[in-house]
C-alpha cells in the first residue's frame, strides 16, 4: 500500500483559503462528513466500482487530513494506492506519510471530490476544474463528484431559506453562478464519460437525525459553516438583503434545535471509456 496525503503546490506556505478560521477547518470538515455520511447510510462511494478488486488506485481531491481515504481503506484489498491532494498543506496529519506526490493522468481507478468546487472558483472555472480531475481517471474507471443542490433547502423554516440565500450569493460572487451541482453530470458527458448517473441525497439536520449525537453535531456544524459564509459574503460584498443576514445565526440555532431541517446534495459519477 502507498498512502500519500499530498499537495499539488510546492513550498510550505498555504495559499489563500476562502473560509476564515483555517485552524479549525479540519474539525469542521470532519463534523460535516459525519452529518453527510449519516444521512447516506454510511455510504461514501456511489459509483459502482468493485472496491474489493486488488490493486486499486484512489485519488481524493481536497482531501484535508485524508478522512475519505481512511474511511475507504478498510474496504480495499492490498496492494492499493491512496493519494490525497489538497492546496492546504497545514491540513495534513502531524505525522503522515510523505506529503509529496504528483497527479498522473489516466492513473486512478476512482477520483473523488466532495464540496470543494467553491475553492477553485477564483482561479479557474468549475467546469475546467472537473475537466482536470477527469484527466486523472484511468480508462474504464470512475469519477465521483458531490456538491450542494443550491436551488432550495429540502425542508425548514425562514432561517434555513435565508441561509440558503447566503450560500447562493457566495457562489455567485466567487463562481459567477450557482447551478454547479446540476451541471456536473452534463460536464462529465462533455468530457466523454459514459454511464453518467446523478443521485440526490437528503441530508437531515437537528431533530430529524435519528442519532442524537449526530443531531447536535449537525446543528453545530451548520451554525459554524454559515457563520463563516456570512463573513465571506461580507468580504466579497455579495448582494444580500439585510433581512436575510440580520440575526441569521441565532435564528438558525433556534430553528434547527426546535424543528430541524434538511438540504440536498447532488452526486454525479461516470466511467471513462476504455
Amino acid at each position: 500500500m502507498e498512502s500519500k496525503p499530498a499537495t499539488s503546490t510546492e513550498g510550505t506556505s498555504d495559499p489563500e483559503y476562502l473560509l476564515p478560521e483555517r485552524v479549525k477547518e479540519v474539525q469542521r470538515l470532519t463534523d460535516q462528513d459525519t452529518v453527510i455520511v449519516s444521512s447516506m447510510s454510511n455510504k461514501r462511494v456511489l459509483a459502482p466500482i468493485d472496491m474489493s478488486k486488488p490493486g486499486l488506485k484512489i485519488l481524493d481531491s481536497a482531501t484535508a487530513d485524508g478522512l475519505f481515504l481512511r474511511a475507504v481503506e478498510p474496504l480495499l484489498i492490498p496492494p492499493y494506492t491512496l493519494s490525497g491532494f489538497d492546496v492546504q498543506p497545514s491540513f495534513f496529519p502531524p505525522s503522515p506519510p510523505p506529503h509529496t506526490s504528483y497527479a498522473m493522468h489516466g492513473q486512478y481507478d476512482l477520483v473523488h471530490q466532495r464540496l470543494a468546487i467553491l475553492g477553485v472558483g477564483r482561479t479557474t472555472t468549475p467546469q475546467k476544474a472537473i475537466s482536470y480531475l477527469g484527466a486523472l481517471v484511468a480508462p474504464g474507471s470512475w469519477i465521483q463528484l458531490g456538491e450542494l443542490d443550491l436551488r432550495q433547502p429540502a425542508s425548514g423554516g425562514q432561517a434555513i431559506r435565508d441561509g440558503w440565500a447566503v450560500i447562493r450569493a457566495v457562489f455567485k460572487a466567487v463562481c459567477t453562478y450557482d447551478n454547479i451541482a446540476q451541471s456536473m453530470a452534463g460536464w462529465l458527458r462533455e468530457e466523454g464519460f459514459e454511464d453518467v448517473q446523478e443521485e440526490r441525497c437528503e441530508i437531515v439536520l437537528g431533530p430529524r437525525c435519528k442519532d442524537p449525537v449526530v443531531a447536535q453535531t449537525s446543528i453545530n456544524i451548520t451554525l459554524q459553516t454559515w457563520g463563516a459564509l456570512l463573513e465571506v459574503a461580507k468580504n466579497l460584498n455579495a448582494e444580500l438583503e439585510e433581512s436575510v443576514t440580520e440575526n441569521l445565526i441565532s435564528r438558525l440555532e433556534k430553528e434547527l434545535s426546535q424543528e430541524g431541517g434538511s438540504y440536498y446534495m447532488l452526486f454525479a459519477y461516470g466511467r471513462k471509456p476504455l
